[in-house]
Parts: structure tokens; sequence; C-alpha cells
């Protein structure tokens, strides 16, 4: 075999490795940003199932009616807010019980459908049923916005009350990122070859 024909073998063998590498990086990336999201939305919601189990106490020492601990545990959880991000809480039946959009208190609203059809209230009691707190993936727009993105929504199971407690992130910026740096890894790449 000619030397010429070598190095090119090893040319090409460099590139694959690299290419290799580069889409292992990008995922590696991209899993390290998700499994991130969806620790801080565990983190918050068992956080704010925390403060209403506080309610739930005075409630089973008297120190307050079942009504009025969960009408507090409701205000406090609308004052769980911060920029676009706030917590949600529905009955078993969908009914909100807070929301940050006080009109839709005390209604259903459906909770649209996720990607395999189920609604997304039905995917909310199908992992509610295997553990206290689950995931639950699916598309949605942004408030004013036109274009379905992909969203994590995680939430919580509030026993004794029979209360969904949520919140959830938005995953097209996480999508992006990894369009940017998979554009990045291709120039790189495309240099390195040359």
């Amino acid at each position: 075999m000619k030397i010429s024909h070598r190095l090119a073998l090893i040319v090409l063998f460099a590139a694959a490795g690299f290419i290799a590498l580069s889409a292992y990086s990008l995922y590696v990336v991209r899993d390290a940003m998700l499994s991130e999201r969806k620790a801080g939305i565990e983190t918050h919601v068992r956080m704010a199932g925390n403060l209403i189990a506080q309610f739930q106490a005075a409630e089973k020492s008297g120190k307050l009616s079942r009504a009025e601990a969960q009408r507090q545990a409701a205000q406090a959880i609308r004052g769980m807010r911060h920029q676009g991000d706030y917590m949600v809480l529905r009955d078993f039946s969908g009914l909100f019980i807070a929301h940050p959009d006080k009109r839709k208190e005390g209604k259903t609203d459906g909770a649209g459908t996720l990607p395999d059809g189920r609604p997304t209230m039905q995917g909310y009691l199908d992992v509610l049923a295997k553990s206290d707190f689950g995931y639950v993936p699916l598309m949605t727009k942004r408030p004013g916005g036109e274009v379905e993105v992909p969203k994590i929504n995680g939430v919580i199971r509030i026993d004794g009350w029979d209360w969904i407690l949520g919140t959830g992130v938005f995953l097209d910026d996480v999508d992006r990122v990894f369009w940017q740096r998979a554009g990045q890894f291709l120039l790189i790449g495309v240099a390195v070859l040359a």
C-alpha cells in the first residue's frame, strides 16, 4: 500500500473518530442539561410539597380546619412565583385549585394532550399511580407563543388531600444549545479535515 493511501486512511480514521467523539460529547452535554432541569423541577416541587405538609400537620393537630388549611396552602402555592415560573395545584379530576391565572381556578382546562395521544391529565395520573413524584414530557406553546415546543412537567401527589402539585420547564433552549454546539463541532471537524 502506498504511503499516500496509508496517510489518507489515517486521516479518514481520525476524522471518523472525531465525528464519533463529537456526537457522543454532544449527547452527554444534552443529557446533563436535561438531568439538571429535572433535578431542579423535583427539588422545587418537593419543597412546595413540604410546605403543604405543614398545613396538613396544622389540620391534623386541630389548629386549622381542613377548609382553612387547604385555603392557606393554596394561597402559599400561589405565592411561589418567579418571572415565568410558577406552581400549579389540581385535584385528581383536573380541577385547578391554585394557578397564577386566577380565572382558571375552580375550572378544568383539559390540560392538552401528550405526544402519545393521552390527555395530559391522564399522564399525570399514570405517573403518580407508580410513585409519589414523576415527570411528564409534553409539547405545548409558550405563553403568547404560536409554536409548540418541548416541555417537561414534574408532579407530586399530595396524599390525604388528593391534590397534584406541579411545575415545569420548557426544553427548546436545550435543543437550541445542542444544535449550536453541533454546528460548532461541524465547523471544527471541517477545519481539521481540511
